[in-house]
């Protein structure tokens, strides 16, 4: 084993939910959620970690109306939250201007729900949903799966 690399497999929270919901181990009520649901792709998740496809696999199981954003999955737009700018204030007009064209992506998909894996894009959503006045529920994937869940004693 080379130093450093872990005895076990890593994976995303996200290629967790996606082999839950493959065996069944998830179960989920598509007809919970009628909202039309969007995807932000966080830019180092996607990019960097290849993380393309779960997260799409577990909407597609989840909600009824799945759109994905014009430019989608390593084409995606930033969000502008990310590489520490959500954190420097004095970058704060900057990165909502930068954003702007995110938001204009957001309101394209005519979703009331944004779903974003990462915590820096769900902050940073969340001033674009304000700014931009959007409409929009920002939630990350296991907040969705929250609504959607079936549990055992009502599958019963």
């Amino acid at each position: 084993m080379a130093k450093g690399i872990p005895p076990f497999p890593i994976r995303s929270v996200l290629e967790l939910f996606q082999s839950y919901v493959r065996k069944g181990r998830l179960q989920l009520d598509r007809t919970k959620l009628q909202e039309r649901v969007t995807l932000h792709d966080p830019c180092n998740l996607v990019r960097h970690g290849g993380v393309v496809e779960p997260q799409r696999e577990v909407l597609r199981a989840a909600v009824t109306d799945f759109v994905e954003m014009a430019e989608h999955g390593i084409e995606n737009y930033c969000c502008g939250g990310g590489g520490g700018a959500l954190a420097m204030g004095a970058y704060k007009e900057r990165r909502l201007a930068s954003g702007g064209r995110k938001a204009e992506q957001i309101r394209r998909t005519g979703a009331k729900i944004v779903v974003a894996p990462c915590h820096n894009c769900i902050d940073q959503l969340m001033e674009l949903n304000k700014t931009y006045q959007l409409g929009v529920k920002i939630q990350t994937l296991a907040e969705l799966l929250s609504d959607v869940v079936v549990s055992p004693s009502s599958s019963r």
